[in-house]
């Protein structure tokens, strides 16, 4: 089993290759240390609230309204504001009276007050000049402003009011004018504010702002027409026996003839006029009427005044007398013969009329259906009686 197989066949063995041996291994790497233990998770941080700061300190009041002789800047600060006046009723009972806004009544900017009229103010305010001022929330209602006072206007230092003023400014001095404020609806809503000051400006004003666009203008009012009627005392033999119709009169009114040409007719009682002195006791009483409303104030159209207003009342109806005198007598009596054409009011009768040619009229050429004329008392009314 020792001999060599490989030299018997003839064939030289093949020298046997062996693997290098491996390399030394390392020595073992030392032991890791032991890991450090874990600190447990921290907690979300709570964010902490800063430091308390101190109070603040409380806001600055508005300043208080400069107030003098019946007049104050509100609104604004020191010689700047909305100007307000306040009412008295010495010298001149007649008044509305004011008690919104503790008797204090801002007024509207419509025009009446000017360029002469703010220094005035301000004047009373003790200052030496003034000039109106615009500012949002001053010469206008600003938004925090709740319960807004009523605005008055038309401010009137001269002259005698045409209506009931809604009072006169307190001015306190001796020689200050007296000045007059009347109701107003303010429609653009702007008011007077007043820029105060103890020497000349020496800067422009400020512009107004834009403002809308105002109402259309009236219409011209009616012609008063006082020439087409006739208000006449009652001649004598229309005046009854106990005297009862004195100082009543009767009417004609222009009308158009037959023939187109104007001529006077006698105003004709209805039967209406007539029954509301049925019985005739009640002869004395005067009854409102818009016929001889319409006819005293066209007759008359002096402008009625807050104080003074013309009312027409009906009186008892007037018989057209029998008795006939000659067309061209010249005697002071009514004679039916002299007219030719008559008038009767049929409809339309209303106060806003403003003349009676404007109510319905029926011209005829006969006196009158009824055979009574219309009359009626014409008196000019005061609030004192």
């Amino acid at each position: 089993m020792g001999h060599n197989i490989w030299g018997h066949l003839g064939i030289e063995p093949r020298p046997t290759r062996r693997k290098p041996p491996s390399p030394p291994r390392p020595p073992p790497s030392p032991p890791k240390p032991p890991a450090k233990p874990r600190l447990p998770p921290r907690k979300p941080r709570v964010p902490q609230k800063p430091p308390a700061l101190p109070p603040s300190p409380p806001r600055r009041p508005p300043s208080p309204p400069r107030t003098r002789n019946g007049v104050r800047l509100t609104r604004g600060a020191g010689r700047i504001g909305r100007l307000e006046v306040s009412f008295k009723q010495e010298y001149y009972p007649a008044q509305w009276g004011y008690t919104e806004n503790g008797g204090w009544a801002p007024l509207c900017d419509d025009g009446s007050v000017g360029p002469d009229e703010a220094i005035f103010f301000c004047q009373q305010l003790g200052f030496k000049t003034g000039r109106q001022y615009y500012a949002a929330g001053i010469s206008d209602f600003g938004a925090d402003e709740v319960n807004t006072p009523t605005p008055v206007g038309g401010l009137l230092c001269d002259g005698f009011p045409p209506e009931i003023p809604v009072g006169m400014i307190a001015f306190q001095n001796d020689d200050d004018p007296t000045c007059f404020l009347f109701r107003s609806d303010c429609s653009e809503g702007a008011l007077v504010a007043l820029q105060c000051s103890n020497a000349n400006f020496t800067t422009p004003s400020r512009p107004p702002p834009p403002r809308a666009a105002g109402p259309p203008p009236r219409a011209p009012p009616p012609p008063d027409m006082p020439d087409a009627i006739k208000v006449l005392d009652l001649e004598p033999n229309l005046v009854d026996a106990g005297g009862m119709r004195a100082g009543n009169g009767r009417v004609e009114v222009l009308v158009n003839s037959s023939a187109g040409e104007p001529v006077w007719a006698p105003l004709c009682a209805t039967a209406e006029d007539l029954a509301l002195y049925n019985p005739p006791e009640w002869g004395p009483t005067y009854y409102p009427d818009p016929v001889a409303n319409t006819s005293c104030n066209q007759e008359d159209p002096r402008t009625n005044t807050w104080n003074t207003e013309m009312i027409g009342f009906i009186r008892q109806p007037v018989p057209i007398p029998n008795d006939t005198l000659p067309v061209n007598s010249e005697a002071n009596l009514f004679n039916p013969a002299k007219y030719t054409h008559w008038v009767t009011v049929v409809g339309g009768k209303s106060e806003s009329k403003y003349a009676l040619q404007a109510m319905d009229l029926q011209v005829s050429t006969t006196p009158c259906a009824t055979g009574y004329m219309y009359s009626l008392a014409c008196q000019y009314l005061t609030m004192y009686g």
